[in-house]
């Protein structure tokens, strides 16, 4: 396993990306990063960071880099309620906030606040000068005790470090693949999962694939019967027992009965797993394609744990992330070198 996993985990972890902030505070983080390992200079379209030829690769990986956030939309005493721009669960107990908030065109942090649940609905208590349209994300710290790492936003920052890594591998290998790192998949249920990852889909050449990267979480794994977390990589069928996207049946079948076995004995830690899995940026193949080609994908996961369902905190064991880029690279060369 790469010893800079943690450090660069831990990066990605402290930066607040808020909904609609990807291209605005998570750009300059990728950017360095990508210097760092040596990728080529992300861009962005539509909303999301592409890094790669995204018009002429055979293989697109995909995660999300948005967090759960709130938006406020009245300003009262002591604070300010609160529109949630994810699922929100009514709190049973005060969360620590931070307060992003855009003035004379710069984005900065503004303060801190306490979330507080009000009959269902989120109300920020501050005592800071707020401002309507101000976002609110969780304020958690990043702690490290060996392998294991909490903070709050593993969903999907361990994505986003899974196609990081996966594509230096393949672009060192010659492969023709990009990635992308969307906003808007964490926004709320009842309407759109995947509100800027559609738009790159008219980009793609017909033939080109979609690797979904997002995790499974305590509620999910339960579902499975899984009671530890997992240091394999996941590889699932469907999202949401089949209400998003389900994983063609012949792309299911090579991975299911060919790649798995075959990583398995090349002693990469990855399973089939029956766990249900949230739709996120699939959905976006779904409900609103934007492009005439019949666009496939398929989902590997990795497993995090947290009292909060899918909310922060949650802890992931690094482990689980070597394995997914190890399996993620495996499939990828074998798909494209078919």
């Amino acid at each position: 396993m790469d010893k800079n996993i943690r450090r660069w985990l831990k990066i990605l972890l402290e930066t607040d990306i808020p909904f609609q902030f990807v291209s605005i505070t998570g750009f300059p983080v990728i950017k360095n990063l990508c210097l760092e390992l040596g990728l080529p200079a992300p861009t962005i379209i539509a909303g999301n960071i592409v890094i790669g030829e995204i018009k002429t690769c055979d293989l697109l990986l995909t995660s999300h880099l948005d967090e759960l956030s709130f938006g406020f939309k009245h300003l009262d005493v002591g604070g300010g309620w609160m529109a949630p721009y994810h699922l929100y669960t009514p709190a049973k107990s005060k969360s620590e906030l931070t307060i992003i908030g855009i003035r004379n065109k710069k984005t900065s942090v503004i303060g801190r606040g306490i979330l507080v649940d009000k009959d269902g609905s989120p109300f920020c208590e501050t005592n800071i000068n707020l401002e309507v349209g101000d976002r609110a994300v969780y304020d958690y710290p990043v702690t490290i005790s060996n392998n294991l790492i909490s903070g709050k936003a593993i969903d999907n920052r361990a994505g986003i470090l899974i196609c990081l890594l996966s594509l230096k591998n393949l672009l060192d290998n010659g492969l023709s693949v990009a990635i992308a790192l969307t906003d808007g998949e964490e926004h709320i249920p009842t309407g759109y999962f995947s509100r800027y990852f559609p738009h790159l889909l008219s980009y793609l050449k017909k033939g080109c694939e979609i690797c979904f990267i997002d995790g499974i979480y305590k509620e999910g794994l339960a579902s499975a019967g899984v009671k530890e977390l997992p240091t394999s990589a996941l590889v699932i069928p469907h999202s949401s027992y089949g209400k998003g996207y389900i994983v063609p049946p012949l792309t299911w079948g090579w991975l299911r009965d060919e790649m798995v076995p075959q990583a398995q004995k090349e002693d990469i830690k990855v399973q089939i797993c029956p766990a249900y899995y949230s739709r996120g940026d699939d959905w976006g193949l779904v409900t609103n394609p934007s492009t005439q080609n019949n666009i496939e994908g398929f989902f590997i996961s990795y497993g995090a744990w947290g009292d909060r369902g899918y909310e922060p905190p949650l802890t992931i064991d690094l482990e689980s992330i070597d394995n997914c880029v190890k399996f993620t690279t495996f499939v990828a060369e074998k798909k494209l070198h078919k």
